[in-house]
């Protein structure tokens, strides 16, 4: 009877250990594809910042807006301002 007891608590021990030592494994498992699949996101997150910078480069938009939308940019003007002398004359004597 003895002898029966120690084998089965020896059988169920080897058994425990195996069971916690296979959810050891798989959770190792998880975690090193969780860490794969973490620096993939990093490097995705890292190309559309690139993607970003790129975009909003001054020449890059003013290329879109010339060949999508068709825009022009407007001619330079000139302005001209005409100063009565008589005005002047008043607001220099104050």
């Amino acid at each position: 009877m003895l002898f029966f007891l120690i084998t089965l608590f020896s059988i169920s021990g080897i058994l425990t250990y195996l069971w916690v030592y296979n959810e050891i494994n798989i959770t190792c498992r998880e975690n090193e594809a969780l860490r794969r699949i973490r620096d993939n996101i990093i490097e995705e997150n890292r190309d559309l910042h690139n993607d970003i910078a790129g975009l909003n480069r001054i020449d890059r938009i003013s290329q879109i807006v010339k060949k999508e939308l068709q825009m022009v940019s407007p001619a330079p003007e000139s302005l001209v301002v005409f100063v009565d002398p008589e005005l002047l004359k008043d607001f220099n004597k104050q």
